[in-house]
């Protein structure tokens, strides 16, 4: 079976308005020395024909038709498919730009020399590439700008890093955001990583933190390489959720950064566990599920306690949130959903 430098996972799902455009943009790349896996979750649209329609005339596509199970599940199969020696994840809404695409018609690409800069700037085989994007919302946009390149030599340099991606991720989505990495594949192989197939929000995140915790290296290439644009209408950001759902994803999220030793980023992602908290204390106030509501903020009361940490001292967590933290029970269920929830939403 033939090898590649880079495999690009693409999940498909009812997307044969953009399939043409992210397929094409892939196969306009200056390097070439890739395989793109198209990874057909279930499609109801015409999604499976258009791939299998490419696959006939390209040898480096290969398509895996499989039930619907989500994102996760379906780059899970891409995965298990890879023969790559670095991962690069591809949403099918989403492509690669070149000269002769439409910037008003896309939502996500790529720039057409990521894929040379990112080959040059893997040649010392560094686990893990970070690399800038620009984030385009409606007629505006703004560019991401990575302070500089950087490598980590020794352990201290990664960890001081991986705090600076962490720190910033809220402006720039540096951490998290799998889209904007390369990941070597054999660290993900020898360590049986995979996404999180019950998380609907956050998944490439616990799956980043897991990758982080084996890489030992990282680098950061000071280039925008990657082109985001932001859709209000259908960001998984604003689907309402269940209580239970970000309860999990912080529980999932605090057992994977468990592992990291260094106190700067055990206490910011100590901040992050109860922000991540916080947002399924408020999911169950606007749903008026005053038990959830309770028993979540009593784990967050219990948490604290065995941390020794207060309220005050969370900085990620709003201040309309730490008064939910306090009196999400009974009467002030009802007093501070009306309070907040024409200014608030989940």
């Amino acid at each position: 079976m033939k090898k590649y430098y880079f495999s690009i996972i693409v999940p498909v799902y009812n997307t044969e308005q953009y399939i043409h455009q992210c397929i094409d943009s892939v196969l306009h790349q200056e390097f070439k020395d890739f395989e793109l896996l198209l990874v057909n979750d279930g499609s109801k649209d015409k999604s499976l024909t258009i791939c299998k329609e490419y696959a006939k005339k390209h040898s480096c596509i290969q398509v895996i038709d499989q039930e619907n199970g989500g994102p996760s599940k379906a780059r899970n199969t891409g995965l298990e498919h890879a023969q790559g020696k670095y991962i690069l994840f591809l949403d099918s809404d989403d492509w690669i730009k070149d000269e002769s695409l439409s910037l008003l018609d896309s939502d996500d690409w790529l720039e057409p020399e990521t894929l040379q800069i990112l080959h040059v700037q893997s040649s010392d085989e560094c686990p893990l590439i970070y690399y800038g994007f620009r984030s385009y919302f409606g007629d505006g946009d703004f560019i991401v700008n990575i302070h500089g390149a950087r490598h980590s030599h020794n352990k201290q340099e990664y960890y001081d890093i991986l705090y600076y991606t962490m720190e910033n991720k809220m402006h720039s989505f540096i951490y998290g955001f799998t889209c904007n990495k390369l990941f070597r594949r054999d660290i993900i192989e020898q360590n049986h990583l995979r996404f999180d197939e019950l998380l609907r929000v956050k998944e490439d995140e616990v799956f980043t933190n897991q990758f982080c915790m084996y890489a030992q290296e990282i680098k950061i290439a000071p280039y925008a390489l990657y082109n985001y644009r932001m859709s209000f209408g259908n960001s998984i950001s604003f689907i309402k959720r269940k209580p239970s759902e970000y309860e999990y994803m912080a529980d999932k999220l605090k057992e994977t950064n468990s592992h990291f030793s260094n106190p700067k980023i055990q206490c910011y992602q100590q901040q992050e566990y109860f922000y991540n908290l916080s947002k399924g204390i408020t999911a169950a106030i606007r749903q008026h599920n005053s038990t959830e509501a309770k028993r979540l903020s009593n784990k967050c009361a219990y948490q604290m306690k065995k941390m020794k940490l207060s309220y005050s001292s969370f900085t990620r967590i709003q201040f309309k949130d730490k008064i939910r933290y306090r009196f999400a029970s009974g009467l002030w269920i009802y007093l501070i959903n009306k309070l907040f929830n024409r200014f608030y939403t989940v």
